[in-house]
């Protein structure tokens, strides 16, 4: 859906009507009817000056488009924002774990919290672009080797509202100027609402409008770009309406439920569904994105079943996407970049859709809110579970000690040390991780060890072992700690240390063996 104009939010009355989906129906053609907005036309931020020269822009961009096989798992969660894109730096991306972030706009120097990327979208109205050629081509110059979306939902008609051969058009008049200003940019397909096959017909006009328009030639995409919702196609009830420009096949819209928001199967299948078209149409070596999904229906929404939209099931959703994209791989249709995986990057819907006065909501947006909060943005039970699923939970397990009771019988007596280490959660633990190991109280000293360890693999422990040679004898607290500094946000940081015992002994006594036979 993208950016929304929180002017045109749904007031209370017709909240309550929602609920009473059979008898209001009508009520629900606002729920994906707001018109873009939340900046005006143009740059978000203003022409500020472009990167540095000595960043290398592939640093950022490039590990999605062309290398994704080398991302680490963390890099492809992203999330959407919902206001200018200096907003972002409102938010705790750190905690969050999110990599990258768009807000449906443009931005000349967008800030980059927590070494988060954005990606530029060029907007369009009726296949119009909203942003003059001469500003495209600074915004260009200024953000070498960003990936620019054209057009966002141009078939939805509450947004871009553009017919096949209205984007085809745009798309045919804005690729050569952004690769003219810099070749290494990368150019994106504008995200269509849902792959359904209405969806997809939609795509297959534009791509066959775009082959008229250059004498044949396929429309050039260096990534594709879908997002994720799973919504009614009926004629004038709720959800995504039908395409501009489809109304002769509206026997293809798709009829759904409320219930089918957060259909795990519906979801899959339209991924599959798009992956295929990508196949069919020679477009399986590149990279796909869903830069928009989530749950659109506000919690107190009631489906067809009585059930409500909780944070529970939402965070259910969100898991099951996560756990799909990470794993979701086909021999015929994946990425082959990036082990044949389906889907090489996503961003959920978002960051904080509410709009607020004197520190109240008074125009809520729509479900699936990250954070909330007029300026002090406080992250909701739905950002923590984000936050958890992507950074998990270091822990030490055992330690132990070889020999158990070594006899310092020698000027040096060397005891061999092993701990292990283990990463919970869904996702490993990037390379750099420190574990360090004392023979005293940490706080009086340094270690006396420290490792960094690679990368770590989620759900395995990983032996790490210390030569520790003693020149004394006595009790020694051997304590091992992961992540010392601190510098790793977790779920837990609780459990990251262990600390056991160790008895250096001076002298061995034998005791005399008795033995007594029973007669």
């Amino acid at each position: 859906m993208g950016e929304r104009n929180h002017s045109a939010g749904i007031p209370t009355a017709a909240r309550i009507g929602l609920v009473v989906f059979a008898t209001a129906v009508g009520l629900l053609l606002t729920l994906a009817a707001t018109a873009a907005a939340g900046a005006p036309f143009g740059p978000s931020d203003g022409e500020g000056p472009p990167l540095s020269p000595a960043a290398d822009p592939y640093d950022i961009y490039l590990p999605i488009v062309a290398a994704a096989h080398s991302l680490l798992e963390q890099e492809r969660f992203g999330v959407g924002l919902a206001a200018s894109a200096n907003a972002i730096l409102q938010y705790d991306l750190e905690a969050l774990g999110a990599s990258w972030y768009l807000n449906w706009w443009v931005a000349s120097d967008p800030p980059e919290p927590n070494g988060a990327w954005y990606m530029q979208n060029i907007r369009l109205d009726q296949g119009v672009p909203r942003i003059s050629t001469e500003s495209l081509r600074s915004l260009v110059r200024a953000n070498p080797g960003a990936i620019w979306e054209i057009g966002n939902e141009p078939d939805s008609i509450y947004l871009d509202n553009s017919t096949p051969q209205q984007y085809a058009e745009a798309y045919y008049q804005l690729y050569p100027i952004i690769k003219d200003e810099d070749p290494t940019a990368q150019v994106a397909a504008g995200g269509i609402v849902q792959a359904t096959p209405l969806r997809m017909l939609y795509l297959q006009r534009a791509w066959e409008a775009y082959q008229q328009l250059s004498g044949g030639e396929d429309m050039p995409v260096d990534v594709w770009i879908v997002h994720g919702f799973v919504l009614n196609e009926t004629y004038h009830q709720w959800g995504a309406e039908i395409p501009p420009g489809m109304g002769d096949r509206r026997d293809l819209a798709a009829h759904r439920y409320i219930r089918d928001v957060d259909s795990m199967a519906l979801f899959e299948e339209q991924i599959v569904r798009f992956r295929q078209w990508m196949a069919d149409h020679g477009q399986r070596n590149k990279p796909l994105l869903v830069n928009e999904y989530g749950i659109l229906m506000w919690s107190d929404i009631m489906d067809e079943d009585g059930e409500d939209f909780s944070d529970d099931r939402v965070i259910d959703f969100m898991y099951a996407t996560f756990d799909y994209f990470l794993t979701a791989t086909d021999p015929d249709l994946g990425y082959p970049a990036d082990g044949n995986r389906l889907v090489q990057a996503w961003a959920w819907y978002s960051l904080d859709d509410n709009t607020y006065q004197d520190g109240e909501i008074y125009n809520e947006g729509y479900n699936g809110d990250l954070f909330t909060g007029q300026v002090t943005k406080t992250i909701t039970a739905l950002g923590q579970a984000y936050g958890d699923y992507v950074h998990g939970d270091l822990q030490i397990g055992s330690l132990l000690f070889a020999p158990t009771v070594p006899l310092l019988d020698s000027p040096v007596v060397t005891v061999t040390a092993t701990a292990v280490v283990t990463k919970a959660g869904k996702l490993d633990a990037p390379p750099g991780t420190q574990v360090s190991l004392w023979l005293a109280d940490p706080a009086q000293g340094d270690p006396a060890v420290t490792w960094t360890l690679g990368l770590l693999p989620a759900g395995q422990g990983l032996d790490i072992t210390a030569e520790l040679p003693l020149t004394a004898s006595g009790l020694y607290t051997v304590t091992v700690v992961v992540d010392p500094a601190d510098e790793c946000i977790e779920t837990d940081e609780t459990n990251n240390g262990t600390s056991r015992s160790l008895l250096v002994a001076s002298t061995r006594s034998w005791l005399p063996l008795i033995l007594r036979t029973a007669w």
